[in-house]
Formats: structure tokens, C-alpha cells, sequence
């Protein structure tokens, strides 16, 4: 099994990214058709402001040099202050994680 390499998304990225991400969404309106209609969850915009905040971090992963992303996760800081029941906090929250299909 190769290494897999790790590291936080980059602008070059996206584009897979986003790849990834319409796969996805294809397979989720074809197994829940009762849940799910074809939308984007994200864009381009939206990467690149999270790639800059300190709200969240966006991971891909490598399986070899020069090959496209196998995948991705996007992690988001959500806080709760004020709430009626929750007692104030912060968590980190996984949005989105994606991994190619594997080839047949």
C-alpha cells in the first residue's frame, strides 16, 4: 500500500476539489433521492475564505507526487455562546469528507 500524504489544501487544489465534490453529490441524489437534489455544497469562493480563516482548516490527500488529490476533509470551528440549554463551547466539526472511488 502506497504512502499517503497529508497536508492542508492549497489553492491548486480546488478544482479537484470541487471534482470530488459533484461526485458526491451524484451518488447522494442517486441512494437518497428523498433527501437529496442536485446542488453545489460549496464553491471556489468559499474554499479560498476558509483556507484563510482561523475558523477551519481544509486537508487533501496525496497517494503519490503529481497524481490528483484522493481526497479531502473540511473542518469548521462552530461556537455556541449564549444558547438556552448548551453551555458555552467550541467544537470542531467535520463538514465535508471526501475520498476518490476507487478504479475498477
Amino acid at each position: 500500500m502506497p504512502d499517503i500524504l497529508v497536508r492542508r489544501a492549497a489553492e491548486g487544489d480546488i478544482p479537484r476539489m470541487i471534482e470530488l465534490l459533484g461526485y458526491i453529490s451524484a451518488l447522494h441524489c442517486e441512494l437518497r433521492p428523498d433527501m437529496f437534489r442536485e446542488a453545489q455544497k460549496f464553491d471556489a469562493a468559499w474554499l479560498r475564505k476558509l483556507f484563510k480563516t482561523k475558523d477551519g482548516a481544509v486537508f487533501v490527500a496525496e497517494a503519490a507526487p503529481g497524481q490528483p488529490i484522493a481526497g479531502y476533509l473540511i473542518a469548521v470551528i462552530r461556537q455556541t455562546a449564549g444558547h438556552t440549554v448548551l453551555l458555552d463551547h467550541r467544537t470542531l466539526w467535520v463538514e465535508d469528507l471526501c475520498s476518490a472511488p476507487a478504479p475498477l
